[in-house]
Order: C-alpha cells, then structure tokens, then sequence
C-alpha cells in the first residue's frame, strides 16, 4: 500500500504511515465467490477512516506544514484548512490516501482537479482526465502512474457502509465489503450461494441496523466485537430469482408479528470479472434438519417441553398465512396479493434466537387479488422441492407441462414437516431416519424410483399412515398433543384432493384447537399421575444448564453419508450377507474398542427444547424453604441448581468446554453435506452461554444440626402453594414433609443469616468472602484483594469501561438501606479490577461530601462501607435523579463520549425531588440521540436501575420497555430487582440477551419486610475485614447458636439473648420517625 516515491518525509508523515498500518488498517475477508465445497482463506483489508479522520483533522496543519517543502518548487499557496474540510469539497480521505503513497504533497493538484471524498466512490474519466493535465501541467513526472496508484489504492478507504433496508449498487469499482468472516452455508447446489457473515461492530453505524442486529453480537477471538448476518448471494443468470425473492421479502418485512426470517437489505457488487445480487438476511443458528440431527439438541420428555415445542413450531403456519394473504403498504394505499411460498421443507424453516422463521421465497409467487373473486386463488408454480411437494406439483413436473395450483400445496409441505416433527419428538433423529427409508423403499415397491416424497404421484403413500399407527403405538404416556397432531395432518393435510386441505387460515385455527384440547387432556390426566417433583427438577435442570447450546456439540453425526449408501444398498437389495456388522462377530475388535473409556465417556450434555426456561419458571414460582441447619440437605433456586453449602464454583458461567477442559470455539453453522464437525480452527467465537462445572462429590461427616430461630407469620398462615417443604429439625435432624393443615399451626423457620436466603446476591457474597487458598480467613482476604482477581465471565464483555455505583440515599430509601449497602458491598467485589482505573460511587444527596471515585482492593471497599454508612438517608432529603444524570451525562459530553460507562443505579425510584416526574426521562432520552449523533457503538453508555421495594416498579418498567421505541432511540436501560441474578444485575443494560431477560423476584413470601432489614442489618453490623464467614451472622457456644440482632415480637428465642444497638440509635425507631 504504502508506495516508494516521494523520498524522505517528515517525523509526523511517518507517524501517520505507521498508525496507518497498526491502528487503522482492519483484515476482510476474500471478495471472490467459492467454488462449490471450498472455502477461501486468503484475506484482503480496508481502513478505519473515521478513525483516521479524527486523528488527521487534529493534526491537519502539522500535516500540510510537513508536506509544504515540497511544494515550494511549483509556488504552491498554503491552503487554509477550511478547504481541506469544506462540506461537498471536503478530500481529508484524498490527503490520507496521498499521504500513504507518500505523495502528499499533491493534495492541491488533487483538489484543483475536484477529486473530492464525495467522488471517491466512482471512477469519472473527467475528473482524471483534468487530473493528468494539471500534473502535467505542474511538471510532475509519472502522472499516469501517480494515478494508476491512487485508483489502486483509494478502495481500501471507500469500503462500503451497510444500512438497514438499503438498496444499494457497488459497480463500477473494486468494492471492498467490509466483512471480517465469511463461510458458505449450504453445499448442495441450489439457486443462490448462502453465506455466515460477520462484521465488526465499529463498521455498523446504522443505529436502526444495530438495533436489529444486537442479539447477533459476539466476541470474536481475532476481530473482537463482531455482528453475525445471513448473505444469500446470487450469479447474474439467477438475476430474476433474485429480483423476485427481493421483492417478496420487501412486502412481507410489514408483517412484525409474522415469524419470517427479517430481510436487512440488498445490493448489487462487482469485483473483478465476477457481479452477484446479494440478500442481507437475519442469521439463523440452524435450520429444522439441523436442528433435530444436531446431537447437542434431544427430544422433549416431560408434558410441558412437549408443547412448547409444537406451540413454536406452529408459528410457521402464521407465517404461511402471512405469505397467502399479502398486504403491501405504499404511501397511503394498500394493495391486496395471494401469495404461495411453493418449496416449504425443513431446510426453509430456520431457528433465530429460539424461534422458528420461514425462509427462502426463491420460489414464491405473488399474484394481485382480483376483487370480488371468491374462488380459491390458482397459479402456475415452478421450482420447489420434490419431497416436501404436493402430488399435482409432481404430476406438472412428471409431464413438463404448466398446471395451475392451489395455496393448499403449502398445506400439503407443512404437513409433511409436521409429519417427521412427530417422528423426532417420539423416535429421535434416528427415527427420522427410518421414516426417509421407509419412504424411500414404499417409492421402489412398485418400479419407481428412489425418492422419499410422501405421495405416489397421486395420493398420499400408504405407508405413510401405517408410520402414524407406529408413532402412536410408542407416543409417551404424558405426551397429549403428538397424537392430535398426526390425526390432524391425516384428515385435514394430506389429501389428494387440494380443495380438501385446509387453507392457511382454517390451519392456524386447528391449530390453536389442537393445542387447547392437549391441555385439557393434560389436566384430566394429572389426576391419575404423579406431578414431577422438585428434587427430581432441580437435577433435570443441573444437567440442562451444564448442556452445550444446539449447534455447540463437540461430536458429529459423521456417519450421515455412509448411512446413505448403506440405505442405498438396502432399497436395492444388494445387501451382502457375508458378515455386514464384523464389529459383532471379531470380539478382538470390540476389546480393542474399549480402550481410553474414559475419553468415550466424556461427551458433552444435550440441551433439551425449552426446558431450562420451563424448569426455571416451576421452580421459581414454588421455592424450597429449607432451615438453615448446616447438614447441607436444603436446596435453592440458584443459577447453577447445585447445593447451597457446595459454593465450588460461584464464579459467572464459563465458556464450554472440550475434552480436555480446553475453551470450544464458537461453532457456525456448517454445511450438511460434512456434518456438525468439531471447530476447524477459524475462531468463530461461542455464543454468550456456557457449561457449568459440576461440583465434586465429597465424601464428608455430617456435621451436628444447629437449632434454628422460629417465625410465626400470625397474619398470613403458610400453604403449600407458596413452598413445598418445610425443613423441620426432630432428634436425628431429618427433613419431613408436613401437610397443610399442619403447617398451619407450626411455626417457619428464619434463616440463621443472610446467606440463608435465596437470593444470588447472598450466595455470591457467600462466595467472595470464602475464596481462596485454604487457611485463615485473614490469609484468605489478603490473597484475594492483593491480586484483585478479575471475573472471567464479566470481563468477556466489561473491558475499557468506566463502572459507576450510583446510590440513591434519599428518604425514601431508608427501610432498605442495611440491603443497599449489603448489595452495593457485593457487586464492588464482584466488579473488582474490571474497571482498570477504579469503579466510582455517587450518591444522590449531598454528593459533594460522600462521593468517592477510583476505588480499588480493600481499601477501597472499606472507604465504600464507611461512606456507605456515613451517607444513611436522612429526613426531608429527596432524591432529584435528573439532577444526578445530567451532572453524569455532561461529564461524558465533555470527554467526547471517549471512555465506554456503565452506571448501576441503586434506587426505588421515587425520585421525589425531581420535578417535573418525567424529567428524568428526558434526561435518558436527550443523552441516548447525542450518543447517536456522536457516532458511539451500540451501547456505549448504560444504565442499570437495580430496584428496591415495588412501589416504583413500572415507573422503572417503562424506561426499561417504552423509552427506545417510543423515541426510536438506542436501547441503553435495564431495570431489576435487587433480588435478580448477579448477571442480569451487572450485564442487565450492557448485554441485549440479558436485558430482554425479564426475571425479578424470587418469591420468600414467609419473611416479612422486617425480617428482611433484621438480617441485613445483623450482617452489616459484623462485617469487618476480615471476618469469619462462620462468625458474620452468629456465635456459637457448644451446640447452640444465637443471632445477635434485636428480636421481633414473634420470633422465639432464649432470654440470655440481649438485643445488639447501634451508636445512632435505635435503626427502626428512626425508621418510624421518618
């Protein structure tokens, strides 16, 4: 890039060349299409030229002054710097692109001759005609050269940008698109190439394509930062296809509810001797073939996987009616299209962020609608797939003649896709398989040839309905809504007749019957069922966590191609009888398989389809109340499901692992003619989950059971709605489970402390207080703020990022001050050294006085809990939030919006200082549009309101839901209760998975408020560095235990057992005073 010419340059001209290289040159991918089965390596480059600009701009004069003595010769004026930078006259790019040939020195020529930025895109004969005169002119030797040069380097500066819905032509050039990866999807021919692209976040600017493409956000291992989109490429002879395919997407992008994969944009791009039309689509992981060969992904098992897999599944059809009754909307008109999709397989139907999508129109077809026509459209169809089609599809084909068919050919297809559905939920993957072979043996039966269509050419196979009597036999027994299914594609989908088919909108009716009737089955079953309990869910769920995301797996299913020889030979019948399975008969074959069981054994876990998020709803929604007895036999909610005193790994989820406990890359979808092959060493980046690590099994002496404090609530007996078991201590201190009548007339039982509690906040200060090497804890303590660990789950995504505790002590914050301080403890630990130059706290009254900034290790901590305690909300002190933002936003302002800042904000948002109560939100939104003029990345600057109590909630609620689309403005809020996971509490407002993460509280309906500020203030009071986790919240003597803190009327205790106080008095009499 950097030419020969121009002999020595000046100090700054040589920084400019180096920075060039180092900071601002970014690595693309090859612009050159693949040859089928390839994949192409080589690499070309583009340069960042906004960063270049702004350090250019800085320096301008310096720049001109380095290039002048060059000048001198041909009386060259020294232009002002306003003609460098001037609106439609602007070349700053021109004088960086001169300056890397070392010929910056022409820039007045360049500019006389009008090659502007504005041009560079484009190759005017004019322009370089008048530019080879003027060099000419001015004596400057080599102008053809000079030109030659200039063309052939200024493509790297002019790299397209991509906007959403753009419709854009980059002809006539040498386009560099500014893709970092790019790896072809599909093997098996087709009418256009499909590609996984990425990009990098820096080269989105488009705020309305970021927003569509944040949940696509990675980190990749090269290229740090990056997007991932779908590009569907097509050659000049497939030009109609394209046109057309575009055309549908553009009418159907109307439809938001319709599950059909987003269509981003289009353009036209030559490169060399080679032009395509391409598709910006939105990325699905995996396609439905995919998806159920994948051995990371199993079938459902329990009732409720069940029907949440088909509830998703049938969101297709909502998506075939949306392509049957089109609606396109142009300025104030409306006009009204039947349409027909006409090649509906699972390779078309794809898995987008937990959703089945529609894809590929290549074959579809619009045809107005005539008014007043109530007969059932028609047209003539081409292309399409023969195993999914319709039978009177086939006949057209058979006799290449044009017939004109009905919508229902897609009712025909989807029913077929349901078919093998109902197959992979009750036989696995490998019972899809047998149902191909079943069908492909059915086709030869009577002479035809090997095909694995569902009809003869004219009705629905016979075998096809003994396959359903099969299905049927083997359904599960809680399984209600399969059978339904099979009944239905039977009668309504797969009939010779198309009139006799359902029409989309009849389908998507049925459907929803279908789904009723399941349930209503459901409920008349479980009375002859026993419901699934807690314990048995608690390591349903431990395993599902631990799984690999679908499409993560580290095996493969590598004997797809082999199986379809052998199901060759089979339907040929020339299978060989002399010994086809030697592995059973070579007993020297199957000893030597057995070696290195070990490394056999050690295969990944498999995701199950919707039951983490079902196992999490149950389980939230019925809470384990255990004692807090120390035998280890209680069990809570936590993220991970293990045991509470088995704390082995309360760091944030790790990325997956392999083997050899060695991070996995992250996995694209790859071609299916390989397989889902382990990763081939590109470094496409995991998704943001990971696997947990089991905790060891240790075998350990039961340590005596301590007797625990009683609660009676007097007010609101427990039932066995609100928790299931109540651990009770008896003589041998064993759990019972007691009937409601019973519990009625017991007493609950308070945890012993805060880390008694079921919330993740209370078992990661558990966790941060205790690691460490074995030994004191005062030896604990030092090891760990000496060395200020960093969480390697947070720091993937908090990295040259400022951290802000923005604590809110005004009045209203009083009651829950003791938990505001335990929280704000809590997450200075786990935050601890992810901001390099300390995190900062404000405050929101009296912030002069109490804020502290650049806080690190213990001795920050220690300033945090003093000016914590020294910043307690006083009377008649009210909080002005809008004031505590703007002061917040105008610092970022005056930095140029440079450094990245996460605010955590922990409040309960009454805010009654702020008048008028909406200002606040026009803070947020004022700031979020200067973010976007400014130019920042997605996300840049965050907030996260970390909440307490409930009055405020949808106060907070609506800046969290409302503000980015009522504004159209960046989303850059989240809000949670404190309550919430530690992830969604840090990541909340940073991570888009984590933001649309709607979980809040975990229900401890049998605490009172009171019990909650008794047991938060008892720990505060005893947490001083360093301490005994064994002695933050109680004393032992002997076999007994005692709480220090002031006792409530109802809890039961010994007399010996004084009240603790405070030096300010007593905490709730200033309670009730204010």
């Amino acid at each position: 890039m950097v030419g020969a010419n121009g002999g020595k340059s000046s100090g700054i001209v040589e920084v400019f060349i180096t920075k060039l290289h180092k900071d601002w040159m970014r690595t693309v991918t090859c612009q050159c299409q693949p040859s089928e089965g390839s994949l192409c390596i080589c690499k070309g480059y583009i340069i960042d030229v906004d960063l270049m600009e702004e350090w250019m701009i800085e320096r301008l004069a310096q720049l001109l002054e380095a290039v002048a003595p060059k000048m001198t010769s041909r009386l060259w004026q020294f232009p002002k710097l306003e003609t460098i930078l001037d609106a439609d006259k602007r070349c700053i790019r021109v004088f960086g692109i001169l300056l890397s040939l070392r010929r910056g020195e022409l820039i007045d020529i360049f500019r006389g001759a009008r090659v502007f930025d504005i041009n560079l895109n484009y190759s005017i004969p004019g322009i370089m005609d008048s530019l080879q005169s003027k060099l000419k002119e001015k004596n400057i030797p080599d102008a053809e050269k000079i030109i030659d040069d200039f063309e052939s380097a200024k493509w790297a500066f002019c790299s397209p940008r991509l906007k959403l819905d753009m419709d854009d032509t980059f002809e006539d050039g040498i386009f560099i698109m500014p893709f970092c990866r790019r790896e072809r999807i599909n093997l098996k021919g087709g009418t256009a190439l499909v590609f996984q692209v990425a990009i990098k976040q820096e080269f989105i600017s488009d705020p309305r394509l970021r927003r569509a493409l944040a949940n696509t956000l990675y980190r990749d291992e090269e290229y740090d930062m990056c997007y991932v989109l779908a590009l569907k490429s097509f050659s000049e002879k497939s030009k109609d296809i394209y046109e057309w395919e575009k055309q549908a997407f553009i009418g159907l992008r109307d439809g938001q509810d319709v599950p059909i994969v987003k269509y981003l944009g289009s353009y036209s791009h030559e490169y060399g001797r080679e032009k395509t039309y391409n598709l910006l689509l939105e990325y699905g992981q995996m396609d439905l073939d995919e998806y159920w060969a994948d051995l990371g992904n199993i079938p459902p098992v329990r009732w409720e996987e069940i029907l949440r897999f088909w509830g998703s599944l049938f969101k297709v059809a909502e998506a075939i009616r949306g392509t049957h009754d089109l609606t396109f909307k142009r300025g104030g008109t409306e006009k009204h299209y039947n349409g027909w999709h006409a090649d509906i397989k699972p390779d078309n139907i794809l898995r987008v962020n937990g959703q089945f999508k529609l894809a590929d129109f290549g074959f579809a077809k619009f045809v107005k609608r005539a008014e007043k026509d109530e007969k059932a459209p028609q047209s003539y169809i081409e292309g399409g797939t023969e195993a999914f089609g319709a039978p009177e599809v086939a006949q057209a084909r058979l006799r290449k003649t044009k017939i004109e068919v009905t919508q229902t050919i897609d009712t025909w297809s989807f029913g077929c896709v349901l078919s093998v559905a109902a197959t992979w939920v009750i036989l696995g993957f490998q019972g899809i398989e047998q149902f191909r072979a079943l069908r492909t043996i059915a086709a030869k039966k009577d002479g035809g040839t090997a095909t694995d269509r569902f009809h003869d050419g004219d009705s629905v196979l016979p075998d096809i309905k003994q396959w359903h009597n099969y299905l049927i036999d083997h359904v599960r027994v809680g399984d209600t809504i399969t059978p339904l299914v099979l009944e239905l594609i039977e009668s309504k989908m797969l009939l010779k007749n198309p009139d006799d088919r359902l029409t989309s909108r009849q389908l998507c009716e049925r459907l929803e019957k279908v789904i009723r009737h399941a349930k209503i089955d459901h409920q008349e079953s479980v009375a002859y069922n026993k419901e699934t309990s807690d314990s048995v869910k608690r390591a349903l769920l431990t395993i599902e966590k631990a799984a690999a995301p679908p499409g993560n797996a580290s095996q493969a299913r590598s004997n797809a191609q082999k199986s379809m020889v052998e199901l060759q030979d089979v339907t040929d019948g020339t299978v060989s009888n002399q010994n086809p399975h030697p592995l059973l008969f070579n007993p020297s074959i199957r000893a030597s398989n057995r070696v290195g069981k070990d490394k056999k054994m050690n295969i990944p876990f498999a995701k199950t389809p919707h039951r983490q998020e079902i196992l999490e709803e149950e389980l939230k929604s019925r809470y384990l109340v255990s004692a807090a007895s120390g035998n280890g036999e209680g069990l809570s909610c936590l993220d991970n499901g293990t045991p509470t005193d088995s704390l082995t790994n309360m760091d944030s989820p790790h990325p997956l692992n392999d083997a050899s406990g060695k991070p996995l890359k992250h996995q694209p979808r790859t071609p299916k003619a390989q397989g889902r092959l382990p990763n081939d060493g590109y470094g496409w980046a995991l998704p943001l989950s990971g696997r947990m690590e089991l905790p060891p099994i240790e075998e350990s002496t039961p340590s005596r059971p301590t007797p625990s404090l009683i609660v009676t609530d007097t007010n609101k007996p427990p039932t066995l709605t609100e928790f299931d078991i109540i651990q009770r201590q008896d003589g041998k201190g064993k759990a019972k489970v007691e009937e409601k009548e019973e519990l009625r007339e017991n007493p609950v039982r308070l945890p012993e402390d805060v880390f008694g509690l079921p919330y993740e906040i209370c078992k990661t200060r558990q966790y941060l207080q205790t690691k460490g090497p074995r030994g004191t804890i005062e030896k604990k303590l030092k090891s760990f703020w000496k060395k200020e660990s960093k969480d390697s789950h947070l720091e993937t995504f908090i990295f040259e990022r400022d951290l802000v505790l923005v604590i809110d002590n005004g009045t209203s914050m009083l009651p829950y001050w003791p938990i505001v301080t335990f929280v704000a403890v809590t997450l200075a630990m786990k935050i601890a050294g992810l901001d390099d130059d300390g995190y900062d706290v404000r405050f929101t009254i009296n912030g002069r006085k109490h804020d502290k900034f650049g806080l690190k290790g213990a001795k920050g901590l220690e300033t945090l809990k003093k000016t914590l305690e020294s910043a307690e909300p006083e009377q008649l002190k009210q909080t002005d939030m809008s004031n505590v933002l703007d002061s917040l936003f105008r610092k970022s302002r005056q930095t140029g919006y440079r450094k990245a800042t996460t605010l955590l904000v922990l409040t309960d948002g009454a805010w009654k200082g702020t008048v008028p109560a909406n200002k606040a939100e026009s803070k947020i939104v004022e700031f979020a549009k200067d973010l976007e003029k400014a130019g920042t990345l997605d996300r840049h600057y965050t907030l996260g309101f970390i909440r307490f109590g409930d009055e405020f909630r949808e106060r907070l609620k609506a800046l969290d839901d409302e503000l980015s689309e009522k504004y159209q403005i960046c989303d850059i809020v989240d809000q949670t209760s404190w309550k919430s996971s530690i992830n969604k509490l840090i990541l909340g407002s940073l991570l888009p998975a984590e933001d649309a993460n709607d979980e809040d509280d975990i229900p401890a309906s049998y605490l009172s408020e009171e019990d909650h500020i008794r047991l938060f203030q008892n720990f505060n009071s005893n947490d001083r560095l360093p301490t005994s986790p064994s002695r933050l919240s109680h004393s032992r003597s002997g076999s007994s235990s005692s709480l220090s803190f002031p006792r409530s009327p109802t809890m039961t205790s010994s007399p010996s057992e004084a009240p603790s106080t405070r030096s300010k008095g007593s905490y709730f009499s200033r309670l009730n005073k204010s």
